[in-house]
């Protein structure tokens, strides 16, 4: 499968109050998203699945990731980051001439 955009990823700062976060490429999967949390001393979490929902899998337009499914939103030094993830493989088999 040929990815057509150079987009692969997008960060939010949280606010306090937002808990849906767009994203405008394409996720072929779910096993091709991660998403992770940075809190406020830069430590990274990778969310599991059921910490969140999205819309938008194998769309060319992006979807919707909502951020906490319950809980209180992101504070204003944490920041979200979502990202498509695929792996480094050539389906082709090119021979030389």
């Amino acid at each position: 499968m040929t990815i057509e955009t150079l987009t692969s990823s997008i960060a939010y700062q949280g606010n306090g109050a937002t808990t849906t976060f767009s994203y405008d490429f394409l996720i072929p999967s779910q096993d091709n998203l991660v998403v992770t949390i940075t809190d406020s001393d830069g430590n990274e979490t990778v969310l599991l699945t059921s910490e969140y929902s999205v819309t938008g899998i194998d769309d060319p337009d992006g979807g919707i990731v909502t951020y906490p499914l319950t809980g209180s939103p992101l504070a204003l030094l944490e920041f979200i980051t979502i990202a498509r993830d695929l792996p480094l493989t050539q389906e082709t088999d090119l021979s030389n001439q």
